[in-house]
């Protein structure tokens, strides 16, 4: 006969901190995702997991010097345009920026691309010919 399952006793265990860690084995992983559903307690503390680790990673990030960030913003504030960090049009290239390299790449990419398709037009043209 099989002892009750005590979730307060599996939480204890520290096993959301290792899921949300990837730091289980495949059938502690297995075991952790079927009792998963079953059990809104190991949701909720893998939840507060998840949470307290970016807490942690946002705490630890770099936070640039005074100076630095007064040069930002001065940059920002002398834009013609202002625009938000974070916002589409501040992650976004204007096609019109691109650089040389860029469409030096593009255009090698082009020539490699005709020459494999000229290749092999050449080798089945010649597989027709020669072997059938």
């Amino acid at each position: 006969m099989h002892a009750e399952f005590d979730i307060d006793e599996y939480l204890a265990s520290g096993v959301a901190a290792r899921y949300a860690q990837n730091l289980l084995t495949q059938e502690e992983l297995m075991l952790f995702e079927q009792r998963f559903s079953q059990y809104p307690e190991l949701r909720n503390a893998l939840l507060a997991e998840q949470l307290s680790l970016l807490q942690r990673k946002m705490n630890s990030s770099v936070i640039p010097a005074a100076a630095i960030w007064q040069q930002v913003e001065q940059a920002m504030s002398h834009s013609a345009n202002p625009v938000h960090p974070l916002s589409p049009a501040a992650t976004t290239i204007p096609v019109s920026d691109r650089d040389e390299a860029g469409r030096k790449f593009n255009r090698q990419l082009l020539w490699f691309i005709l020459i494999t398709l000229a290749l092999t037009v050449v080798i089945a043209l010649l597989y027709f010919f020669v072997l059938v």
